[in-house]
């Protein structure tokens, strides 16, 4: 039978070998960048050059106790993901499949249409810790392969359960200032680089642009220690911020998730809110690194 739609109970993703759970949503863009030529003596264009077809893939999951997170799908050292590659597919299957009672639509079917990137590199990652609803983890690649001709069934259990990671899992273990933890983000940008070479269309490699910089705020409802937490004068000449391991703790059931930018100076703290019209007053700590950030999930 041929599927009448797309949904989420009918697709599954899956990322250097490993079936993905908690996926909130994929996104595949593919382009395909051209070069104009003309000539002398004609208006009309004279030839239309293709340049190098660029895919890009999206993800975004919540942390869970089933899967562990993404980053560290592509190696245990930032110099390591810097130069990994995996494949990452995503299937779909009939949207009127239905298993077993109470089981999951599609999951443990047959897929009846299948894309497969391979050779991908990590361009992005951020990871979410909120007040409303569960903690999320994002992810982008990138490469310059896409198949779609054959169907790839993903094993995978019909009916998973989280547990997922709520605010009530997350510890913040070290931190600019302060405490009342409204939100925490993480997030590292590799900004790749296409390595060309004579003879071949396609870049031999995506050479991350080191330094590669990771980002971390953390946002708190303010009060007198938190808005406190530096001071200076036109005559200071020390310096305000020192080098900080700023780390987050989350757990899901059994799994244990950890995140850390090490080596990482405060660049900026904003104050604002706490208005007439009754809203409290919130601190925004902005802190940086280079070549320094760390993920974990056991």
């Amino acid at each position: 039978m041929a599927s009448n739609r797309i949904f989420y109970a009918c697709q599954s993703a899956k990322l250097a070998g490993n079936v993905l759970t908690g996926v909130q949503s994929v996104g595949l863009n593919t382009n395909f960048a051209f070069d104009q030529v003309f000539q002398l003596g004609q208006i009309e264009i004279y030839e239309n050059l293709e340049g190098i077809p660029d895919v890009e893939i999206s993800i975004e999951r919540v942390l869970d106790g089933n899967t562990g997170n993404m980053y560290s799908m592509f190696g245990a050292s930032l110099a390591t993901i810097a130069a990994s590659r995996q494949d990452a597919e995503i299937s779909v299957y009939d949207d009127s499949f239905q298993p077993a009672a109470g089981g999951a639509i599609g999951v443990a079917g047959s897929a009846t249409a299948s894309v497969k990137c391979t050779g991908l590199y990590l361009s992005n990652y951020s990871v979410n810790f909120n007040l409303e609803g569960p903690s999320t983890e994002s992810i982008t690649l990138v490469g310059n392969a896409i198949d779609w001709s054959t169907p790839i069934t993903h094993s995978m259990a019909v009916d998973t359960d989280g547990p997922v990671v709520q605010r009530k899992d997350v510890i913040v273990n070290s931190a600019p200032a302060g405490n009342a933890f409204q939100s925490v983000t993480y997030s590292i940008d590799f900004g790749r680089e296409d390595l060309l070479n004579l003879g071949s269309k396609n870049p031999y490699f995506r050479a991350a642009s080191f330094p590669v910089e990771a980002t971390a705020e953390f946002v708190y409802n303010a009060n007198d220690t938190s808005v406190q937490a530096y001071s200076f004068t036109q005559a200071n000449n020390a310096d305000v911020t020192l080098e900080e391991t700023y780390t987050v703790t989350a757990t899901a059931g059994t799994k244990t998730h950890i995140f850390s930018i090490p080596d990482a100076r405060v660049t900026g703290v904003q104050f604002g809110g706490g208005d007439a019209g009754g809203g409290n007053a919130t601190v925004t700590y902005n802190c940086v690194a280079y070549n320094s950030f760390t993920a974990s999930s056991t």
